[in-house]
């Protein structure tokens, strides 16, 4: 390749990190540092167009550089703050986004701007006509989304040149999968990072606890700093639950290896790369089928879809999130379903017991979610680096 490509990241994550690197392993002698340094290891809840703002005029002094250099592509990895739109106007870009609303308002999903949002599709549209930028979605429902805003003569053909794609993210599997299936309990985990209500935390521990109470054997460890005091308080109380708060990736890694199945029961989240870390263990995932879910897992093939309640992509917009006006704490400590939450509860019950009861059938799940990310599988590094190839010579 005779050209240097300047990847940015500028919300740090490790999805996005992670593309970066598959970028890297892609053409090791033309990948350029990435920018801004990349120091923070999750930066997801912290304000995105804050940091923006305050990297906007030093990514402009960067720019004066860049458009002294023939033969540079731009790769902007995952979120792509507004405020920065401007790199794509002078130089050749590649937006690798894992969601429309991460190159509209940072990844928030509250007090939706329409308007607004159409105005930077036909910016990205313009920009791809002139062949300044190419842009892809992790999924084939995030590239709807982007268009759903347009009219037809403003796209027509983008698709149809690979200026306008779908690109799937990659992940580098593990050496080893982990050995799910073997122990006498069934070991779930779920990942909160922050989103108790919005990632379906309390689903999950309301079902787990009614399996528990009615002889499954059943364990749930739930990772999450800043969990609700009185759900924390519950789980504290019983001993089927194990409580972690803030982690190191490293001690994220060991767990994914200690256990049989990831629940991802979230109502909110646009993509879901927890889903692909466990895949990267061999660890089949209990989700709901919400947004993007049913192109990341593949129903009864190497996880289980349960039917969303809400499946609105944009709810909440008020700060009572989903499943808070059905799931409580009683005043006797114990957990009270609402019965117009009561039949996706059981649904979500019976998927965990199906993983517990059936172990040849979660073995068989875990397999062939490890086999999506090796190889030539669906999120492994060959597919990825196909579909980038071709994005880089258009």
């Amino acid at each position: 390749m005779n050209m240097r490509i300047q990847p940015f990241m500028f919300q740090p994550h490790p999805a996005y990190r992670m593309q970066i690197e598959v970028l890297r392993r892609t053409w090791p002698e033309v990948v350029q540092p990435v920018y801004p340094v990349d120091r923070i290891e999750h930066a997801r809840l912290v304000g995105g167009i804050t940091r923006a703002a305050m990297i906007k005029s030093a990514l402009q002094l960067q720019m004066q550089r860049w458009n002294t250099r023939d033969h540079e592509l731009g790769y902007v990895s995952g979120t792509f703050p507004p405020a920065l739109h401007f790199l794509a106007k002078s130089r050749r870009v590649h937006v690798d986004a894992d969601d429309p609303l991460s190159v509209y308002v940072c990844g928030g999903r509250d007090q939706l701007p329409g308007m607004r949002f159409r105005r930077y599709a036909t910016a990205f549209c313009d920009a791809m006509k002139n062949e300044t930028l190419t842009l892809s979605f992790w999924t084939l429902a995030q590239l709807k989304n982007f268009v759903a805003s347009l009219v037809p003569d403003e796209w027509e053909g983008l698709f149809d040149s690979g200026r306008l794609c779908v690109l799937p993210p990659a992940i580098i599997p593990n050496a080893q999968p982990a050995a799910i299936g073997m122990g006498r309990s069934l070991r779930c985990l779920i990942i909160a990072n922050g989103k108790f209500w919005l990632k379906g935390v309390p689903d999950a521990i309301s079902a787990v606890h009614l399996l528990v109470r009615e002889g499954a054997p059943i364990e749930l460890t739930v990772v999450g700093s800043q969990l609700h005091p009185e759900w924390k308080a519950f789980l504290k109380r019983h001993s089927h639950f194990h409580l972690h708060g803030f982690i190191t990736r490293e001690e994220l890694r060991a767990l994914f290896l200690q256990h049989d199945v990831l629940l991802f029961p979230s109502h909110h989240d646009t993509y879901g790369w927890s889903i692909l870390e466990a895949k990267s263990f061999g660890l089949p995932t209990i989700a709901t089928d919400f947004y993007t879910r049913p192109e990341i897992i593949e129903h009864e093939r190497d996880g289980l879809l349960v039917p969303d309640p809400f499946n609105n992509p944009f709810m909440p917009v008020v700060p009572i999130a989903y499943a808070a006006p059905y799931l409580r704490l009683s005043a006797q400590g114990d957990i009270v379903v609402h019965p117009l939450m009561s039949g996706y509860i059981d649904q979500l019950k019976a998927a965990i017991v199906r993983c517990h009861t059936q172990r040849e059938s979660l073995m068989s799940l875990g397999r062939h979610a490890y086999s999506n990310v090796t190889g030539h599988g669906k999120f492994g590094l060959v597919a990825r680096q196909a579909i980038l190839s071709k994005l880089v010579s258009l």
